[in-house]
């Protein structure tokens, strides 16, 4: 079973007729980067993928540049099933991808049936003692500080890439034509994922600065997070 770091950005609007959808996930084993698009998506955004700046800026310059591949993968009318074979016979690693509304959840209601083997956030809640579980009855468990951007601003010095217009959602940059905007700040959450993944034995807690580590894959596949949790609690 191979690794896979992934993340999604599902843009649907209501009508059913128009539908967008972004996956991006990164598989290990192959050093190869998958990036879903809507088949629709404009000449010139296709070039910026294929040629432009997009990645060195997405991954920071990262050296293992170099070494990497990328694959793009059409979409049409907002079937994402025909991803399905990159998330076959592989363990799906993301970041609050296991909670309500989240990635499995959509991307399940969008023909992709996944369970993520490896929530981070889940993983970073369960070492520092708060509840892994997310969902909104549980809510008022959890710390604030530990999004993505915070926690990878701590370890790294880096934080999530930001919209072309950031007071606008995901889907709206896309339909106001910032899909090459959309596409970096994607792709740079499954590479912030891959570092908190790659570093989870040593990661930095953004609130307090203490070192702390994560399971690993075995142990998170062997037991469930909110398994851990109540065990510890109540003494199961």
């Amino acid at each position: 079973m191979k690794e896979l770091i992934f993340d999604s950005e599902l843009m649907f609007s209501p009508n059913p007729n128009n539908k967008l959808a972004m996956i991006s996930a990164f598989e290990q084993d192959e050093n190869c980067w998958w990036i879903g698009c809507p088949d629709d998506i404009r000449e010139e955004t296709k070039h910026q993928l294929m040629y432009g700046n997009l990645f060195t800026e997405a991954f920071n310059n990262d050296p293992r540049l170099k070494q990497w591949k990328f694959r793009l993968i059409p979409f049409s009318g907002g079937d994402i099933s025909n991803i399905s074979p990159v998330f076959r016979k592989s363990y799906p690693i993301g970041f609050n991808s296991l909670a309500e509304g989240c990635d499995d959840e959509m991307m399940c209601k969008r023909g992709l049936k996944i369970r993520t083997a490896y929530d981070v956030l889940q993983e970073i809640r369960l070492a520092l003692g708060m509840i892994p579980i997310y969902n909104e009855a549980l809510k008022h468990h959890l710390k604030a500080g530990y999004d993505l951007d915070s926690v990878s601003r701590a370890n790294f010095g880096i934080g999530k890439c930001e919209l072309a217009y950031p007071d606008f959602s995901v889907r709206q940059n896309w339909i106001q034509g910032a899909q090459t905007s959309v596409i970096r700040y994607a792709l740079r959450d499954v590479y912030l994922t891959l570092r908190l993944f790659e570093s989870r034995e040593n990661l930095i807690d953004p609130r307090t600065g203490r070192r702390f580590k994560l399971r690993s894959m075995e142990e998170a596949i062997n037991c469930p997070a909110e398994f851990v949790w109540f065990s510890q609690r109540f003494g199961r």
